[in-house]
């Protein structure tokens, strides 16, 4: 039977690529990639790495690369298909039924995910009922429409000490499975009763929208028991792994390649309610570097964290800077005002008051760690400055990327005053002990074929790949249709001089006119082997942006990055003029035809006269 596209998308987003290779191959972090000996071939000195964020593999040394998938088939030596079956096992996704049916028997965990979904419309359906009358009470208070308690899967756990058991017992559950699951409880004398009890319920889900476990709001509060309480952990839970929202957010965030970080599930469910639909939350755990490689599957952009001003928020969010860094994202700070969560804010003032606070206050990790000492007490003493400064560099020492940390070293000798110089050799110093990798940068040698070419237009040539469309090749590498869509109202592909280079550039606009939404792995997936070659090289290798664009005033608050875009799009259309001008000189040195001579010299003028154009920095004014 053939698996569905749909069907392999959701195994390929519940298998975390470098999970399924830590299982085989022993692996190291170096930079934002992970390093081991290749387990295809024999070697000393590791060349095969895996690439978390793009959900790719690459050994430079035998060449395999690729998808998941390809990783399975390559090392258990199976078919596409068996390397489905087996992900999705290995992911406790069901197959699709004429598969499940050739099966022999559930296994034990595929009975536990069923189990919770019972539970799920148990609790459901106790909301809809009359005893779940002030449960639907105080939601209306919190203003949670109806819609969305459906969206979420909310319920009701009734205030009987049995009242799940016994349901359970009607409907033929086995009550081993619930007490795995920690749906109920075995007392000292070994009786069995419900663990939730009069508590509103929010199912926890999966990307993929399986009920892994709960947590129980209580009603009534009483001294004796917690506000929240969540399930245990289990065999299918795991809550460093699961943030609470995801499964409804995923496509809205990687639609704004953008993720809002909240602390409760009513944070989560009041912001979805209210438009802001790419919120999730750690559900009152520390974030994990887990769950920060969950959400780098949907964005590597904008990692917002939304916190409420006490200080147990500041705290949590100065040690989740660090985790950050080490994945090599730049998280933004939004604090609340004070007496609000994001909750009671967006209720008080609606969508855009919402957005526009979150933009008018956003502050970078620096930012928030000057302005966290004030709030620790830390007056503005030379000793209290010193030890601001030391825990700065100390971060920006955890940054893979060397441009990055030279954007974040500029922006605190402004903010601090302290001369840039010093800083660096405070850096230098702490970043001795962890050297990344060496790897040599990456530049196809390809002799050129006709170099002269036999129209006035130049052809696409096997010629080395220029820096600006290097430039380029990372930028949709890392940006993906949201970068392709805007590229494509200043260059076409016959820009691109370098061969391989077109054929990736053709495929990335042919794939963002077939999908609203598409991933590295997909392009990838499109090209042949020369193009995923150079796509693999661009992810992997310690890159740099071309020196020009410091030039040109990027800094680290232009997230969409538009300097470096902006000035890789003018490098390639001015390498194109320039191949074209060379190519007219040479027809001109042969040309006998005086009306051939003509034409060639009027073009030879407007492509001077674009080329000036160009420089002046006009053509984004213009569209």
């Amino acid at each position: 039977m053939k698996f569905t596209d749909q069907f392999i998308a959701s195994v390929q987003d519940a298998s975390d690529i470098l999970d399924v290779v830590s299982e085989r191959v022993q692996m190291k972090k170096k930079g934002s990639n992970y390093w081991g000996n290749c387990p295809f071939h024999n070697e000393k000195t590791p060349s095969f790495s895996v690439n978390p964020a793009k959900r790719i593999f690459k050994c430079f040394g035998c060449g395999k690369g690729g998808s998941v998938f390809n990783f399975i088939m390559e090392y258990d030596h199976v078919s596409f298909h068996d390397a489905v079956k087996i992900l999705a096992e290995k992911a406790r996704i069901e197959l699709p039924r004429s598969e499940k049916e050739q099966s022999e028997a559930f296994s034990a965990e595929d009975s536990l995910f069923e189990v919770n979904r019972w539970a799920a419309k148990q609790f459901f359906d106790n909301l809809k009922s009359e005893s779940g009358q002030p449960a639907r009470a105080y939601l209306e208070k919190r203003g949670i429409s109806s819609d969305s308690i459906v969206r979420f899967g909310i319920g009701y756990a009734n205030s009987g000490w049995d009242d799940l058991k016994s349901s359970a017992y009607r409907d033929q559950v086995k009550t081993e499975y619930l007490e795995q699951l920690g749906l109920v409880i075995r007392s000292d004398n070994g009786s069995l009763y419900d663990r939730f009890r009069d508590r509103v319920m929010f199912p926890i889900m999966d990307p993929v929208g399986r009920v892994i476990g709960f947590g129980g709001r209580i009603l009534q509060q009483a001294v004796d028991f917690a506000k929240y309480m969540n399930s245990p952990e289990s065999s299918v839970y795991n809550k460093s792994r699961v943030l609470y929202g995801l499964f409804q957010a995923r496509e809205e965030i990687r639609k704004k390649d953008e993720v809002i970080l909240v602390e409760g599930y009513l944070d989560v469910i009041s912001l979805h309610q209210n438009g802001v639909k790419n919120a999730v939350a750690t559900s009152g755990t520390a974030l994990t570097p887990d769950q920060i490689r969950l959400i780098k599957r949907y964005t590597q952009k904008n990692f917002i964290f939304l916190y409420d001003g006490d200080n147990a928020g500041l705290k949590a969010m100065e040690r989740s800077i660090e985790l950050l860094f080490d994945e090599g994202l730049f998280p933004q700070i939004v604090m609340l005002p004070d007496g609000h969560d994001p909750d009671s804010f967006i209720q008080a003032n609606g969508e855009k008051g919402f957005l526009d606070f979150l933009r008018e206050n956003r502050k970078s990790f620096i930012e928030f760690t000057i302005d966290y000492a004030g709030v620790r007490g830390e007056g503005d003493n030379i000793l209290n400055r010193q030890v601001i400064i030391s825990r700065l560099t100390d971060l920006i020492a955890r940054f893979p990327d060397p441009v990055g940390r030279e954007i974040m070293i500029q922006e605190v000798s402004r903010t601090t005053r302290v001369a840039q110089s010093t800083l660096d050799a405070d850096l230098a110093g702490k970043l001795k002990s962890s050297r990344q990798i060496p790897q040599q940068n990456f530049r196809p040698e390809v002799k050129p074929e006709n170099p002269v070419p036999d129209a006035a237009k130049p052809q696409v040539q096997r010629v080395k790949l220029s820096s600006a469309e290097l430039d380029l090749l990372k930028i949709i590498s890392d940006y993906t249709r949201e970068i392709v869509h805007f590229l494509t109202f200043f260059i076409e592909p016959h820009h691109f001089l370098n061969e391989t280079a077109r054929g990736v550039y053709e495929k990335a606009v042919q794939l963002s006119g077939q999908a609203e939404f598409w991933e590295f792995s997909q392009l990838r997936e499109l090209c042949n082997d020369g193009e995923k070659e150079l796509l693999d090289r661009v992810s992997f290798e310690k890159y740099s942006i071309s020196p020009k664009w410091k030039d040109l005033g990027f800094d680290r608050e232009s997230v969409d990055m538009k300097k470096w875009v902006q000035d890789a799009i003018i490098r390639l259309r001015l390498q194109f003029i320039e191949a074209e001008v060379l190519a007219i000189r040479e027809l001109l040195k042969m040309e006998t035809d005086s009306d051939k001579v003509l034409a060639l010299m009027v073009r030879n003028k407007e492509l001077l006269t674009e080329t000036q154009r160009l420089q002046s920095g006009s053509l984004f004014s213009e569209n």
